[in-house]
């Protein structure tokens, strides 16, 4: 339980400041984007998916792996940071006008790939 609390009180804290920046204030003044509240935007989003991401793979593949606990955890851990990164990535093409099918799917190619890669080792 020691290496889950932190872990749920940073994606909680996370998730909340991604509701605070979604709901209280505008990524616009006027007509330029204001750099700061896109990146808390943005970083908040990509710690609250990670943090949630990891707890979802990791508590399903610990129930069926009898694997030592850690090695799950760093898995599952690794895999969320993952699809994090992913998504925010997506996110970031469709902020500057760039996010198309190919674009996207080449993001998701290179996440899966990079999974691929680190799982191997």
């Amino acid at each position: 339980m020691k290496r889950f609390l932190p872990i749920i009180v940073l994606t909680l804290v996370a998730w909340g400041v991604f509701a605070y920046t979604l709901f209280q204030t505008s990524p616009l003044d006027g007509d330029q984007l204001i750099t700061v509240n896109v990146a808390y935007f943005l970083g908040s989003f990509w710690l609250g998916v990670a943090g949630l991401a990891s707890l979802l793979i990791y508590f399903p593949q610990r129930l069926f792996d009898k694997e030592h606990p850690k090695v799950v955890f760093r898995r599952g851990l690794r895999r969320g940071m993952i699809f994090a990164t992913v998504l925010t990535g997506i996110g970031i093409l469709q902020i500057i006008k760039a996010g198309n099918v190919l674009n996207n799917a080449l993001v998701a190619a290179i996440g899966f790939l990079l999974e691929i890669y680190w799982s191997s080792k």
